[in-house]
């Protein structure tokens, strides 16, 4: 769109055109959709996946006194009822969750054990306590890296708990959410997707009349596409996911937000990492020049629909106008990424909006790198080596007057680097709602170097 120019009214009707799911689709006919993605999608699983471990935060203030109780609690049973008795299986639990938050994983893992092998010899397989016990250890074994054995933990969790409460019983969601993080992490992408239909239809058929709880379930699903890089396939999900939420009778719901933004997100990442089949430059990244607009379609219908809704609060308005503006400088349009900021920055100095910290900074919104800064699979095979890039970030968000800094990286390296981030774009700080320039920005970039022979 030229600058100035006076954009079109945004509508859901206008965001699907050209998709095959026409907006009349009642929203269980919808929702068999999603039960039918291609089977191709299977085929194409390249992308390296993150760990689904996050670092812990510190025990609570108040763990060395559960831990206290939860011990007593467990030798009152004990004397009661003796060391065999399945009374003693709940405290036992009770203490291994404890000790587990307390980082005390040897000692949780032993009493969770120890409550497995009660329950077992006391009720067989099926067993509520069994489902807890197996899915705290499986926990354990994640946050320690140990993603085989905490897969199997989970395996053994799922199938109590559909003996226990059903086949399609929603309460296995959090148990799939977990697997498929271990999945993820193990690379097994085969297994991924098959406990993704899986998670799909526990929720269509245990949401399927509970609109708002059926979105939530399967925006998360989505969000699993785009952890594996499928950036086409989540944004089919998350466009079907917003025809489903948009069946609630108003046309600007709050509900459909989170899907519009998905929609935005993937095609975002879809510009910048190149798409399932991408058409790839020497660098290793789509060459697309522009990311496709219908990302921006959909934060205009956000911003619309925020709002129609006030209630909605200043924080969500104000993040989606700085949504859009990150958007217009990702797309290279530096004058319109401008002005949307600078409605940003008004929005969020408003009382209880949060405050103007997302502008204290430079904040890269497009960058990408030389291939050689991809970390590859055989690290044994390569050296670690870096470069580092002073430059000003200009008030327009471009990069000037960029130097290269300390390196021990190759030249060949160092020059690629530098012109990589010679074409990148910034948020640019802003003083008193206007954009200024930032002098002295330092980036440092690791290269990857193949070791001689």
């Amino acid at each position: 769109m030229a600058a100035g120019a006076r954009p079109a009214r945004m509508t859901l009707r206008g965001l699907t055109r050209g998709m095959s799911v026409a907006l009349t689709i009642c929203a269980s006919a919808v929702v068999l959709c999603l039960l039918m993605l291609s089977a191709a999608d299977a085929q194409q699983m390249s992308v390296t996946a993150k760990s689904p471990t996050t670092p812990q935060a510190p025990p609570p203030p108040d763990a060395a006194e559960a831990l206290v109780a939860a011990q007593r609690q467990l030798a009152q049973a004990e004397q009661q009822y003796g060391e065999q008795a399945l009374q003693l299986v709940n405290p036992l639990i009770a203490l291994a969750a404890a000790q587990q938050r307390a980082k005390d994983d040897v000692g949780a893992t032993k009493n969770y054990r120890r409550a497995m092998a009660l329950v077992e010899a006391h009720q067989g397989t099926e067993s509520h306590e069994l489902v807890t016990a197996l899915a705290g250890l499986g926990a354990i074994y994640a946050e320690n890296g140990d993603h085989d054995a905490s897969a199997e933990m989970l395996r053994r969790a799922l199938d109590a708990s559909r003996k226990v409460d059903g086949l399609l019983n929603p309460e296995q969601l959090t148990l799939l959410d977990s697997l498929i993080a271990n999945y993820l992490a193990l690379g097994d992408y085969d297994s991924v997707l098959r406990e993704q239909q899986m998670a799909m239809r526990v929720a269509v058929s245990a949401y399927g009349n509970d609109i708002p709880r059926l979105v939530d379930e399967l925006e998360r699903n989505a969000g699993w596409y785009e952890s594996m890089g499928r950036y086409t396939t989540a944004r089919k999900l998350h466009t079907r996911t917003l025809l489903i939420a948009s069946n609630l009778g108003k046309e600007k719901n709050l509900m459909m937000i989170e899907p519009l933004r998905g929609v935005t997100r993937t095609h975002r990442l879809e510009f910048l990492y190149g798409l399932e089949n991408p058409t790839i430059d020497a660098y290793g990244a789509s060459t697309y020049t522009r990311p496709n607009r219908e990302g921006e379609t959909a934060l205009k219908l956000v911003i619309e629909i925020l709002d129609a809704h006030p209630e909605s609060g200043a924080g969500e308005q104000a993040r989606a106008r700085l949504d859009l503006g990150d958007w217009r400088m990702l797309a290279g349009y530096n004058d319109q990424a401008i002005e949307a900021y600078r409605d940003a920055w008004a929005a969020l100095s408003a009382p209880d909006a949060g405050g103007t910290s997302a502008f204290d900074a430079p904040v890269q919104i497009y960058y990408r790198p030389p291939s050689a800064t991809h970390r590859p699979p055989d690290t044994d095979k390569f050296t670690e080596r870096f470069v580092e890039v002073r430059f000003t970030v200009a008030a327009d968000g471009t990069v000037k007057d960029a130097t290269l800094g300390p390196t021990d990286a190759p030249d060949k390296s160092a020059r690629l680097v530098m012109r990589a981030l010679k074409d990148a774009r910034y948020r640019p700080r802003f003083v008193d709602g206007a954009a200024a320039a930032t002098t002295g920005v330092k980036y440092r970039e690791t290269i990857y170097v193949p070791k001689g022979p």
